[in-house]
């Protein structure tokens, strides 16, 4: 027994059809060869992509499908005959339909430069509104500038770019589209911690949050962290100077635990003793001898702007402030990581 075929009014039979997103409406009309007693000749089709199997048409020769979403599909037709025998081979059609502008990738292209633009934009704003507002006390707007400058240098936004537009080629739409969010939302978090001298160590915890949630994803989950706060701490009580946690924690990422052939673990405590804030930044990575060996003289400059501004910035909103950065030792003697301590007076 013969296959059916697919028949059309207006165009012969063809393999392939490309439609636009908004023709998506569908009939299908075919016909068995076998033109005796065709009332008892049995049809039944199949789509790809929007049905589980074979459905049973009866002696109906044709079937719609509307609403079809962007997207490949395969419709599939067999007959039997009145002998109720069944053809051997099936027909095939495929059927592509082309998405909408808003969901192609040069508009995700164009997105993400526009947004690049805007991030550009805004960051250049920020600073120059900085410079000009805090002319009468230079030294700390120079660290202020400096600080916001570290925090988003340009390959922390061209990396976090980088792993959106991965995103996008593997068609990892909703990864792009969550990181894309969480992205957005530090820049904000940066910018608008940026304009107080001091914030409330909830927002500094927020942002900490979201910075180390980010690089977690990037980096493949090669490390994990855990951020404790003491019970007794008020968040939304004590005040500290912005981004002054952040720094620290990305120097432990990028020079201790990117460099350590296991998985790294980053732990930050934040504790309170009387009148003094205690930070501490603890990691599992490779200690500063072993990570001195290993950097290149333009990672020893990015490490110096980003710490020593902040570790001034710290001194400069009380002379009781401390910093202190320490090796952690086993009992052999090997070095297991790294211990940065912040006190702050409150």
């Amino acid at each position: 027994m013969n296959a059916p075929f697919i028949s059309d009014t207006s165009t012969p039979y063809i393999n392939k059809i490309v439609l636009p997103y908004n023709q998506n409406f569908i009939s299908f009309r075919f016909q068995s060869p076998n033109y005796s007693q065709s009332d008892k000749i049995v049809y039944q089709y199949f789509l790809e992509g929007v049905d589980s199997g074979w459905i049973n048409n009866s002696n109906r020769n044709f079937v719609n499908y509307t609403q079809l979403k962007p997207g490949k599909y395969t419709f599939h037709v067999k007959s039997s005959n009145a002998s109720d025998v069944w053809c051997h081979q099936n027909t095939a059609i495929n059927i592509i339909i082309t998405p909408p502008w808003w969901l192609t990738w040069w508009f995700y292209a164009i997105s993400i430069l526009t947004f690049i633009g805007i991030v550009y934009f805004l960051l250049q704003y920020r600073i120059k509104s900085i410079r000009k507002q805090e002319q009468l006390k230079f030294k700390i707007a120079s660290l202020e500038i400096q600080s916001l400058r570290s925090q988003m240098n340009p390959h922390f936004i061209f990396n976090a770019l980088n792993s959106i537009n991965g995103f996008i080629v593997e068609n990892k739409t909703h990864l792009a589209s969550n990181y894309l969010t969480k992205f957005s939302r530090l820049i904000r978090l940066i910018l608008e911690n940026s304009k107080s001298e001091t914030i409330t160590l909830q927002k500094e915890v927020e942002t900490l949050k979201l910075y180390l949630l980010m690089e977690g994803i990037r980096f493949d989950n090669k490390f994990d962290y855990e951020i404790f706060i003491e019970e007794k701490i008020d968040l939304d009580y004590i005040n500290i100077a912005p981004l002054i946690i952040q720094p620290f924690a990305e120097n432990s990422i990028w020079h201790g635990l990117m460099h350590k052939p296991t998985k790294g673990h980053l732990q930050i405590n934040i504790l309170q003793n009387a009148n003094i804030l205690v930070i501490e930044i603890i990691d599992n990575g490779i200690g500063r001898a072993k990570s001195t060996e290993l950097k290149s003289k333009e990672s020893n400059k990015h490490k110096s702007y980003g710490m020593e501004i902040t570790k001034q910035r710290i001194l400069n909103a009380n002379p009781k402030n401390s910093v202190t950065i320490s090796d952690l030792i086993d009992q052999t003697e090997n070095t297991i990581g790294t211990n940065v301590t912040i006190s702050l007076y409150i």
